[in-house]
């Protein structure tokens, strides 16, 4: 014999606060910077006098250890920010008074 039956189990799910990055908006990232530079965008581009956005991720020690694209932009204004924003250094960004990694909205002027 053999028999089907239905078993719903409810639960529910959260993730942590300790798991979740801060995202710091681009002047609260600049005041923990230590070191900058900045990018070297193409001249006469299609994005020329406008800004442009791109995320870091920033471990523990303050080193830029990634960044994104989170607006689409076009290849060639990505990779000068990328490139700059890599040799950006930071002091650690503290949460109740440990070093955490952060990501952070970084923006640039491209100029006319």
């Amino acid at each position: 014999m053999q028999v089907e039956g239905l078993i719903t189990c409810r639960f529910e799910t959260k993730i942590a606060a300790a798991l979740t990055k801060p995202v710091l908006l681009d002047a609260d990232a600049r005041k923990l910077a230590t070191y900058t530079v900045d990018p070297s965008f193409p001249a006469g581009g299609s994005l020329s006098g406008k800004t442009v956005r791109i995320r870091i991720s920033v471990n523990e020690e303050g080193k830029v250890i990634g960044y994104g694209n989170p607006d689409g932009l076009p290849d060639n204004y990505f990779l000068s920010a990328g490139g700059a924003a890599r040799q950006w250094k930071f002091q650690p960004y503290l949460k109740d008074g440990k070093p955490v990694v952060f990501d952070a909205d970084i923006v640039f002027q491209v100029s006319r």
